[in-house]
């Protein structure tokens, strides 16, 4: 399983048998995924066989398992791809959830705030943190000591994930 940044911000997670964006907002791409988790897909040039998830629920699509929570308007997903649980959302959104969000494997934040602290997100993974979106560098100073690598893309394998939380920045 891959996880990758693609242009403007948006994200593609590749599993074995399905690919998945995440916010694509870039209207002179084409987009061939199975899955689209978005808000706005109007003016996109997505594949015609694409399901597009918009809100919460819970779906199973092509092997992929995904849970959508909401409150306060805002919108996270929790994903089972390959046997890795993935958890993505906003930061502001993840803040607001936090208290009924459980940890998992992979948490994917989109820093679409400054204003918010971080540290509950350690919580939230158990594995890796994986942090990108315009704010990523606003916040890159309070993750700690430093250690957050910058990468274009990330690959686990539910039998080989790291013991100690891993934080990267995807750019």
């Amino acid at each position: 399983m891959e996880i990758a940044i693609m242009p403007k911000n948006s994200i593609r997670i590749k599993g074995k048998k399905t690919t998945i964006m995440i916010d694509p907002q870039d209207n002179k791409s084409m987009y061939s995924a199975a899955i689209v988790l978005s808000g706005d897909t109007n003016s996109l040039n997505i594949s015609s066989d694409a399901v597009i998830i918009k809100g919460p629920g819970e779906y199973e699509i092509g092997g992929v398992k995904i849970n959508g929570v909401r409150s306060s308007g805002m919108i996270a997903y929790v994903l089972l791809v390959d046997g890795v649980e993935i958890m993505v959302g906003s930061l502001s959104a993840l803040d607001k959830l936090q208290h009924k969000l459980n940890e998992q494997n992979i948490v994917v934040v989109n820093v679409d705030t400054a204003e918010v602290n971080t540290s509950f997100v350690t919580s939230l993974a158990s594995n890796v943190i994986l942090y990108y979106g315009e704010k990523v560098d606003l916040i890159s100073s309070k993750l700690g000591d430093g250690s957050a690598n910058e990468i274009q893309k990330y690959s686990a394998n539910a039998d080989k994930l790291p013991q100690e939380v891993e934080t990267s920045i995807l750019k």
